[in-house]
């Protein structure tokens, strides 16, 4: 900033700024789809019939249906650019480095986002917690941890696994030093504990997160409520031949990919959202 400056010595590279650290897709299974513009599958729903009962001899056995849906979600884009100076891509040092570690970052917290709360109105993905996934029923309790408990308790009663809990940090470390309103101490012994290094609430893994948002909280079946499946995967391309790069020594960056997300049904996941002062 000072033209009476002497440089002698520049740290190589350049800082970035911070990185996410945990991205919704390391809590979902993944997959790919091969050739195709959806990812289609079966699901079964809601049967006919009556149950399955008991039965005397030589009369008749209730009859019952399975009833199976097909399904598809389309592989939708991701994708951004940017236009810099060719002599900054050629002059600084790292550069290339950096803009292969810092715009994949940038892809991924857009992908965090499309993957929590996409509308689903192409292109955008329908998002686990957007409309038309299991709501969480009314707490009984202000406290974090029980508002957890009971929206556990919820999603088993459904017959799904409650893998994991996914939390912001500021509600997480809220969820550690929660305290009763009048004694001060610890009100849930036993019941919000590490286990192996991660912190849990009544067995289940609570991850956190800055992709979701405050006073928010998701606890689903992750390992078998959704997938992410990879149409194409995240790439950094640099063009010289477009628009009038050529003419004023320019690069434009692209960063995309291309995904689906399927959410095999209403029910694999609660979202639901802590009183402010929980």
């Amino acid at each position: 900033t000072s033209a009476g400056a002497s440089v002698t010595y520049v740290k190589p590279g350049i800082i970035e700024l911070p990185k996410r650290k945990l991205h919704v897709r390391e809590l979902l299974q993944g997959g790919g789809m091969g050739a195709n513009s959806t990812f289609d599958y079966v699901k079964e729903i809601t049967g006919s019939g009556v149950a399955i009962g008991t039965a005397r001899e030589a009369t008749l056995k209730n009859q019952f249906g399975l009833a199976l849906q097909e399904s598809s979600v389309y592989a939708e884009w991701l994708a951004g650019f940017m236009v810099m100076s060719y002599n900054l891509l050629n002059d600084v040092e790292g550069m290339t480095t950096f803009l292969q570690s810092r715009l994949p970052e940038k892809l991924l917290r857009a992908e965090d986002d499309q993957i929590l709360n996409g509308s689903g109105v192409r292109p955008n993905l329908l998002g686990i917690q957007s409309a038309g996934n299991y709501t969480a029923a009314a707490a009984a309790s202000v406290s974090i941890g029980e508002t957890i408990v009971q929206t556990i308790s919820q999603l088993e009663n459904l017959d799904r696994d409650a893998s994991g809990v996914l939390l912001n940090p500021a509600d997480w470390y809220n969820l550690l030093l929660y305290k009763g309103s009048t004694g001060g101490a610890y009100t849930q012994p036993g019941l919000v504990i590490f286990q192996n290094g991660t912190l849990t609430v009544a067995g289940v893994p609570v991850f956190k997160s800055t992709a979701q948002t405050r006073y928010d909280y998701l606890v689903g079946d992750w390992n078998m409520g959704a997938n992410l499946i990879t149409r194409e995967p995240a790439r950094v391309e640099f063009f010289r031949e477009d628009s009038t790069n050529v003419r004023t020594n320019q690069i434009t960056v692209r960063i995309e990919e291309r995904i689906a997300l399927p959410v095999y049904a209403n029910d694999y996941f609660v979202y639901g959202t802590f009183d402010a002062v929980s």
